[in-house]
């Protein structure tokens, strides 16, 4: 018999899972937005038209137009509650929202490799004058760009050399695309599969098939890919299975007896002695990470 949830508590729940959700994307809005500015005034200066979108309010958006989704069919985007009765995230609601927030990560790396590009090109032009030489971290750059903008004040590019450093943003526009043209239609089984993929410890496939997975497909109506779905988690399930099988058969040489042990210790150490080295004719390997 299933307890029945006290509303005050059900909503209290919810509140609390939403919360994290939206400081998350406030995060990356605010991330986003400061590099944005940055790249704005580089832009002008190098001569880029490309668009900058801030993905971060592009991933707020679509979570709001999904959970409104979720919610026109009698359900929630955050929270439901098992034939237990007890009350948890929402597996499905999980799985998406996880899938279209990490792409910002992604969109992160393009605007690194922005900026990695243009010290390339900046590098190959103006060489040690002006002191990118010893630029030994991108990080720099992006907090503080004020060198950069003094040398992007004398500086032309050629045609080539401009769509190479605007290729990187192109992608990030394409990134911020992507997130919005996503729709549970074209996308709901790849958030699940990815979800289940980064998770595999924490659930039982066909327990959270048959409880969650299904029953949200059914109200979302999207029972035509339940099928698909199926079939893809069994082939999951199948890797699951001979990875096991693998480390099952990878441990059994472990055990051994104790005899066994001091014979294979034993025998290690007259291999080591047979292959020891005066270290002092090596030069010791130089720490590139502290030039």
């Amino acid at each position: 018999m299933s307890m029945k949830i006290n509303e005050e508590d059900r909503k209290n729940y919810e509140n609390k899972y939403k919360e994290e959700v939206f400081e998350k994307i406030y995060k990356i809005v605010s991330l986003q937005d400061n590099n944005i500015r940055k790249i704005e005034i580089l832009k002008k200066k190098i001569g880029i038209k490309t668009r900058v979108p801030n993905i971060g309010i592009t991933v707020n958006n679509k979570i709001v137009e999904i959970s409104r989704i979720f919610k026109l069919a009698g359900i929630s985007i955050y929270t439901e509650i098992n034939e237990k009765g007890s009350q948890n995230k929402s597996f499905c609601g999980r799985a998406i929202i996880e899938d279209i927030i990490s792409q910002t990560s992604e969109s992160m790396d393009l605007i690194i490799e922005f900026y990695n590009t243009l010290i390339d090109i900046l590098k190959q032009k103006r060489n040690k004058w002006y002191g990118l030489d010893q630029i030994k971290t991108v990080w720099r750059v992006i907090k503080n760009p004020g060198k950069l903008n003094n040398i992007l004040s004398i500086t032309t590019f050629s045609k080539d050399e401009i769509e190479k450093i605007e290729a990187n943003l192109i992608e990030f526009a394409k990134m911020d695309d992507k997130i919005w043209n996503y729709n549970l239609k074209d996308n709901f089984i790849q958030s699940i599969l990815s979800f289940i993929n980064q998770n595999r410890d924490e659930y039982e496939i066909p327990v959270v098939l048959e409880e969650s997975i299904i029953p949200t497909m059914q109200k979302l109506g999207l029972e035509e890919q339940i099928p698909e779905l199926k079939e893809q988690l069994s082939k999951i399930q199948e890797t699951n299975s001979e990875q096991q099988q693998i480390l099952n058969t990878e441990s059994k040489p472990w055990k051994l007896d104790k005899s066994k042990k001091l014979e294979i210790q034993r025998h290690s150490k007259m291999i080591a002695k047979e292959h020891e080295t005066d270290k002092t004719n090596y030069k010791e390997k130089e720490d590139l990470e502290q030039q």
